[in-house]
């Protein structure tokens, strides 16, 4: 990847529109989905020219938490407090310095905190979400490939 002096928006457009060009251009598959990317870019004259994307949803997300209380989540002794989960955390629902704690009202039920812990110390209680954990890892082995509708 280059390296940018600038980093003006400006800059970081030509350079995108440049290599999805190159891409386009190097696709086995000139169809007419190769087709529509390339005349959608270059419809585009600057970024400035861009409106902003309307997603729905909420990002970072801040759904309704009170709708679940489930505490599913156990810290063993191994835990050596040393904040990794912490920071993992999108939604900051553990305390830096004392790990342990979790905001239940905060936490989103991600499970990045196990994820992200090396000495394993975090891991699902036995129930109903480690139930499900366990299905979903089982249904959904394979990756699946993306979808892209223009």
């Amino acid at each position: 990847m280059e390296k940018f002096e600038g980093f003006g928006s400006q800059d970081l457009w030509e350079v995108s529109l440049r290599e999805a060009e190159e891409v386009i251009s190097a696709s086995a598959d000139h169809g007419q989905t190769s087709h529509k990317i390339n005349e959608k870019l270059l419809s585009v004259s600057s970024v400035d020219h861009i409106s902003d994307i309307n997603i729905p949803g909420n990002c970072p997300y801040g759904g309704v938490t009170e709708l679940w209380s489930i505490d599913f989540i156990s810290v063993s002794n191994d835990c050596t407090q040393c904040g990794i989960c912490a920071e993992g955390c999108p939604v900051g629902a553990i305390d830096s310095e004392k790990s342990n704690l979790i905001d239940k009202e905060k936490c989103t039920l991600c499970c990045a905190c196990i994820k992200r812990c090396q000495k394993k110390a975090r891991t699902m209680k036995p129930g109903l979400m480690k139930d499900a954990a366990i299905r979903v890892n089982e249904m959904f082995q394979e990756r699946k490939e993306p979808e892209f509708f223009l």
